[in-house]
């Protein structure tokens, strides 16, 4: 999943030390839709509303810019929510 959304430019993802979550910064990207010059909530809304993509901006924890993704799921989820991220981005 890290390797992965390291590979979406923009995104930048530090490797999980176990937990359920990686935790991608998100604010280098270039969205089409100028998402990137937005507030990440927004984007945050978009991304639920328009993508079926339900994630959290991090800043609640501290952490502009970043947003919060569970990796508990199956791979089929994972590479399913990979694509739609990329589509989104």
């Amino acid at each position: 999943m890290v390797a992965e959304l390291n590979s979406i430019d923009g995104v930048e993802c530090l490797e999980t030390d176990g937990t359920f979550y990686v935790f991608p910064n998100v604010e280098k990207t270039d969205c089409t839709l100028g998402w990137h010059q937005q507030p990440i909530w927004k984007f945050s809304d978009y991304l639920i509303e328009k993508r079926g993509l339900r994630w959290y901006p991090v800043s609640a924890f501290g952490s502009e810019g970043h947003i919060r993704i569970s990796i508990a799921t199956s791979m089929a989820n994972l590479q399913n929510a990979l694509g739609r991220i990329k589509k989104a981005i």
